[in-house]
């Protein structure tokens, strides 16, 4: 999963959102 580089740009509360 490329979640890790999301996490790097965004907040741990936008991840939620993204999945």
């Amino acid at each position: 999963m490329h979640i890790a580089a999301f996490k790097s740009s965004v907040a741990p509360k936008d991840i939620a959102s993204v999945s």
